[in-house]
């Protein structure tokens, strides 16, 4: 993942008025943008307005993370993290291993003592994958309805990618191993995917959602598998 190539005015602001505002609510994208030229222009710095676009995008992504995280809402907050991913690939140009930052996640959330049953994580991969594959074949199905002048059905959308689904090779196969995940433990994996994504980007703003979510996640992780224990030992 290593340094990556971040332009002159995110190494040289570092916007103090925002980071303070990233805690206190949302940041309005002209206010931001006055900031950024503003600063810029008293320390003669070119502005890119490509980057204030850039970073008002993050803080409204992580606004909605938040939002999907207390409400544990894992679909949505899936959602969420597939626009994380693109925003910061196409930012930095490098390609995001998710599988390695989800082992590097569990080994985090084991270190804080959680107990994740055999084949959970690889549940978690596979699941995320599914959702992924799910998202892509909604935009290619958008895409072409917008081409032909057809108007975009969700329920024909979703028909056709579980048709698709299930003409694949291997088709149902994993569906008879499925590991059964707490909700907690998706979401916290999730989230703390979220915060890893942002933590590519060397910039405040950035480090800062970066930490709360991958703290945030973690101790979810932790939550659901331990509370998962206990139930099973009041079972027995």
């Amino acid at each position: 993942m290593g340094n990556f190539h971040i332009s002159r005015i995110i190494r040289s602001s570092i916007l103090c008025t925002t980071t303070v505002a990233f805690f206190s609510g949302s940041i309005f994208a002209p206010s931001l943008a006055v900031a950024y030229e503003y600063q810029c222009q008293s320390k003669e710095v070119n502005i890119n307005l490509n980057d204030v676009a850039f970073i008002v995008r993050l803080e409204k992504l992580y606004e909605k993370a938040k939002r999907y995280l207390d409400k544990l809402e894992q679909g949505k907050l899936i959602d969420v993290m597939c626009d994380i991913n693109i925003e910061i690939e196409s930012y930095t140009e490098k390609k995001i291993d998710l599988d390695s930052l989800i082992d590097v996640i569990e080994s985090e959330a084991k270190k804080q003592g959680a107990h994740f049953k055999k084949g959970e994580i690889s549940q978690i991969k596979r699941d995320l994958k599914k959702s992924w594959k799910k998202r892509n074949h909604r935009a290619l199905y958008l895409y072409q309805c917008n081409l032909y002048d057809i108007e975009f059905d969700q329920a024909a959308c979703d028909l056709d990618y579980e048709m698709m689904a299930k003409s694949a090779e291997h088709h149902g196969m994993e569906d008879e191993n499925e590991v059964k995940v707490p909700i907690r433990v998706s979401i916290g994996i999730t989230a703390s995917l979220c915060g890893y994504f942002l933590s590519f980007i060397p910039h405040p703003y950035a480090q800062a959602a970066s930490k709360f979510l991958i703290a945030t996640g973690v101790g979810l992780c932790v939550d659901g598998t331990i509370t998962r224990m206990e139930e099973n030992e009041k079972n027995h």
